[in-house]
C-alpha cells in the first residue's frame, strides 16, 4: 500500500469520526434556538394569558363575592387536617369562574394555572387572593394542585351527600336552607345579577341541553334488558366491553359507563346529524326574556334591552323527567321571590305528564304557558258541552272552535324545523285566518282545570244568524256558515273541561302571528345553549374530566356563571357603542308623507331644526 494511499485512509477516517460531532454540534445549535424560540413564544402566551385574566378577575371575584358563598363556605367547612387545605375557598371559586372565562377546559391543573397567573401579576395580587401560602415554613410558596383538589373534592363531597347546613357554630341557629347543589348553582348565579339592570321580567325560557360524560361507555341495552341481565338472564340482548357492565346504578336505571352518575340520554336529529344516544347529563336552564309585544313581527330582530342572562339551572342525569327538571327551574325561582308570568318551553316538555309540568304552571304559578307542538299533537276533536243545551264545539291543535270553522281551515301544514322566515310568514298568514271563528279565554285556568271561554259571535268577531245581535256588526266582519234556526256555537259561552287539551292550551291561539311573537321568546335560551357549545365555552365531551353529579355541577355552575358575566360585559359594551353613535350623529330619522305619493321619506334632523320644515325651504336663520 503506498503513502499516499495510507494517507488518505486516514484522512478519510479522521473526517467520519469528526462528522458526527459537527452533526451533533449542528443539531445542537438548532435544538438551542428552537427552545429559546418556544420559551420566547411560552412566554408571549403566558403574559397574554396574564393579561387575559386579570381583564376578567375584577368581574369574577365581584360576583363571588355577591353570592356570599365564600362566608357560608368558611363558617361550615373549614379544613384542618393539615396546611394543604389552606386554599380560601373564595379563591377556588374565583378559579373556576375566571378559567370559564377564560374558554380553557374546565380542568384543575388549568384552574391552579389560572390562578398562577393572577399570582405572577404582582406579590400584592397574590397575597390579596390568598394564593401564597403564609409562615416561616412556606417562606411564600404559591399554590399548588393538591390544594385545589382537596379544596373541590371537600366541596363536591359535602354538597353530594345532603348538602351543606347554614348554622351558625357559636349559636347553632339555623341561618337558611341546606346548601345543595340547586341552591349552589342559584347562589352563584345570583352573584352574576348586575346592580343597574333588572334581569328580572317575570317571563321565562326553559330548555335543556345535553352534556356527555367524560366516562368510557362500557356497554349497551335497554332498561328491561339490563335489569334481566342482572338478574342472571344471560341471553338478555345487551351488549359488554369491559368485566361489571352493565349494572344498575342506585336509580334502577342501566349504568353503561365509569361515571357513576351518568345515564343514557337521546340525542334528537340537528345539524345534518342522525338521532343518536349518549350518556352523561341534561343542563336545564331558565333564561330572562322580554315582554310579550303582539305587534312584533315574524323574524323581526330583538332590540337588545335584556343581556343574555340565566337566573336558575339544574344538572340532572340525562334521560331524567324533563317535567320534573323544568319544575324544579320554577320552583327555585319561585323560592328566590322572583315573578314568574310566562314560560316558553320546547314541545319536549309535551311529553311529561299534565300534574307534573303543565298544570303546575297554570295553577301553583299561575304563569301562562307558551309550547310547540308535537306531531301527534295536531289534532282536530269533535267536543260537546255541558248544559241543558250541549253545543258541539271544535278542538283544534289545542284550541277551540266553533263548528262554522271552515274545512279547509281545520287541517293546516305542520310548522317544521326547516321553515324559513318567509315561510312561516306565509304559513302564520294561514292560522290567522282560523281567528274569527275562535273561542276568547274569559280568565285564567282554574284549579280544578276548567276555563270559561266565550263565542267568537260574542266577541264580535264573527257575524253569525243565530245570534242576532252579531249581524249588525260591520259588513267586514266574516259571515259564518250557520243556518238560521239550527244549532250552533257561535253565540254561547262554553265551560272547557280540564281533560280537553290540557298540555297544550295556550292563552294565545296556536300558530297565528301573535302566537309566533310570544313563542319566539323562546330563541333566548337556545341562544345561550349556543354559547356554551361554540362561542363563549366548549363544552363538548372532555370539557369536565371528572365523574359523578356534584363534581360536573359544580363546573358547569362555574361555566355558566362565566357566560353570564361576558354576555353582560358584550351588552354593555354594544349599549355604549350604540350611544356613542347617537351621540355623535347627533340626529334623529323624521318620517313624513308625502301628499302626491305614498312613499317615505326618511331624512336626518338636527336637534335645533325644527321636525316641521319642508325640505328644500330656504334658511330663515
Amino acid at each position: 500500500m503506498s503513502v499516499f494511499h495510507t494517507a488518505a485512509t486516514e484522512a478519510r477516517e479522521r473526517n467520519n469520526q469528526a462528522e458526527p460531532k459537527i452533526r451533533s454540534r449542528r443539531a445542537a445549535g438548532e435544538l438551542a434556538a428552537n427552545t429559546r424560540e418556544r420559551a420566547r413564544q411560552a412566554c408571549i402566551q403566558e403574559g397574554s394569558h396574564v393579561e387575559d385574566v386579570m381583564a376578567m378577575l375584577p368581574d369574577a371575584a365581584l360576583a363571588v363575592d355577591r353570592s356570599h358563598l365564600p362566608e357560608l363556605l368558611n363558617r361550615m367547612l373549614k379544613g384542618s387536617r393539615g396546611t394543604h387545605r389552606s386554599l380560601p375557598w373564595r379563591t377556588l371559586l374565583i378559579g373556576m369562574v375566571v378559567n370559564a372565562m377564560c374558554e380553557r377546559i374546565a380542568t384543575l391543573a388549568n384552574v391552579q394555572a389560572t390562578l398562577l397567573s393572577i399570582a405572577r401579576h404582582s406579590n400584592a395580587t397574590a397575597v390579596e387572593y390568598g394564593l401564597v401560602r403564609q409562615g416561616p415554613r412556606w417562606n411564600g410558596a404559591l399554590v399548588t394542585y393538591r390544594m385545589i383538589e382537596d379544596a373541590y373534592n371537600t366541596l363536591t363531597d359535602a354538597l353530594d351527600d345532603s348538602g351543606i347546613p347554614d348554622i351558625d357554630p357559636a349559636t347553632g341557629e339555623i341561618l337558611g336552607p341546606p346548601v345543595t347543589l340547586g341552591r349552589f348553582c342559584d347562589m352563584l348565579l345570583d352573584g352574576t345579577v348586575p346592580d343597574d339592570i333588572d334581569v328580572t321580567t317575570g317571563h321565562w325560557a326553559v330548555d335543556g341541553t345535553m352534556y356527555e360524560s367524560w366516562g368510557r361507555k362500557c356497554s349497551t341495552g335497554t332498561r328491561e334488558a339490563v335489569t334481566a341481565f342482572v338478574n342472571g338472564d344471560t341471553t338478555a340482548p345487551v351488549g359488554t366491553y369491559r368485566d361489571g357492565y352493565p349494572k344498575l346504578g342506585p336509580d334502577g336505571r342501566p349504568q353503561h359507563t365509569t361515571d357513576p352518575d351518568a345515564r343514557e340520554g337521546h340525542l334528537p336529529a340537528k345539524n345534518m346529524e342522525e338521532a343518536k344516544s349518549f350518556n352523561g347529563y341534561d343542563i336545564e336552564l331558565a333564561v330572562a326574556t322580554r315582554p310579550h309585544h303582539p305587534s312584533r313581527r315574524i323574524g323581526q330582530p330583538d332590540v337588545p334591552d335584556l343581556p343574555l342572562f340565566v337566573r336558575s339551572m339544574r344538572v340532572v342525569p340525562a334521560g331524567f323527567n324533563t317535567g320534573v327538571a323544568g319544575r324544579m327551574l320554577l320552583e327555585s325561582l319561585d323560592d328566590r321571590g322572583l315573578p314568574i308570568e310566562s314560560v316558553q318551553a320546547d314541545m319536549i316538555y309535551n311529553g311529561a305528564l299534565t300534574e307534573v309540568w303543565a298544570d303546575v304552571i297554570r295553577h301553583r304559578f299561575n304563569a301562562d304557558y307558551i309550547t310547540k307542538l308535537r306531531a301527534e299533537q295536531y289534532r282536530v276533536i269533535v267536543r260537546w258541552t255541558g248544559g241543558l243545551e250541549p253545543r258541539e264545539v271544535l278542538e283544534v291543535d289545542g284550541g277551540f272552535f266553533t263548528n262554522a270553522l271552515p274545512t279547509g281551515l281545520r287541517e293546516l301544514p305542520h310548522y317544521g324545523y326547516n321553515l324559513t322566515t318567509l315561510d312561516k310568514i306565509a304559513l302564520a298568514a294561514e292560522y290567522d285566518k282560523r281567528l274569527p271563528y275562535a273561542f276568547a279565554p274569559m280568565e285564567k285556568v282554574r284549579e280544578d282545570g276548567s276555563q270559561r271561554y266565550r263565542g267568537p259571535a260574542l266577541t264580535g268577531r264573527i257575524r253569525c244568524p243565530n245570534t242576532p245581535r252579531s249581524m249588525r256588526g260591520s259588513a267586514s266582519i266574516p259571515l259564518a256558515s250557520c243556518v238560521r234556526g239550527d244549532e250552533c256555537s257561535c253565540g254561547s259561552t262554553i265551560t272547557v273541561l280540564a281533560d280537553w287539551a290540557p298540555r297544550i292550551r295556550q292563552p294565545r291561539l296556536f300558530g297565528t302571528s301573535e302566537w309566533n311573537s310570544d313563542v319566539n321568546r323562546r330563541v333566548q335560551v337556545e341562544s345561550f345553549n349556543g354559547l356554551l357549545f361554540g362561542q363563549d365555552q366548549r363544552m363538548d365531551r372532555g370539557y369536565i374530566r371528572m365523574f359523578g353529579l356534584a363534581k360536573n355541577t359544580v363546573l358547569i355552575a362555574a361555566a355558566v356563571a362565566a357566560t353570564n358575566l361576558k354576555r353582560l360585559k358584550r351588552w354593555r359594551q354594544l349599549k355604549a357603542a350604540i350611544e356613542r353613535i347617537h351621540t355623535a350623529n347627533g340626529t334623529r330619522a323624521h318620517r313624513r308623507r308625502s301628499r302626491a305619493r305614498s312613499n317615505v321619506h326618511v331624512r336626518d334632523v338636527s336637534p335645533d331644526e325644527d321636525p316641521r320644515t319642508p325640505i328644500g325651504a330656504p334658511d330663515t336663520g
